[in-house]
């Protein structure tokens, strides 16, 4: 990924060029997600639901900066 962008900085980039590799990543992002996803155990699937400061099974909220996950109660101490 590194060496590509080095090439386009050297001999410069279109906006074509630049929406295709983007295409691209995002493709390969998405498959790794979707194949890891797949391995996920019962009790890996079971702990992305609870609460990741009182672990409880509770309703997530996830905060837009950071990407935590945390139940309305902890959100709000």
């Amino acid at each position: 990924v590194i060496f590509p962008s080095l090439l386009q900085l050297e001999r410069g980039i279109t906006d074509a060029e630049d929406q295709k590799q983007k295409e691209i990543c995002a493709t390969k992002y998405k498959k790794k997600v979707e194949t890891d996803a797949s391995k996920m155990s019962e009790i890996d699937l079971e702990r992305e639901k609870e609460c990741g400061i009182c672990m409880e099974m509770n309703f997530k909220v996830v905060l837009p900066n950071c990407n935590h996950s945390l139940c309305m109660n902890c959100y709000r101490d």
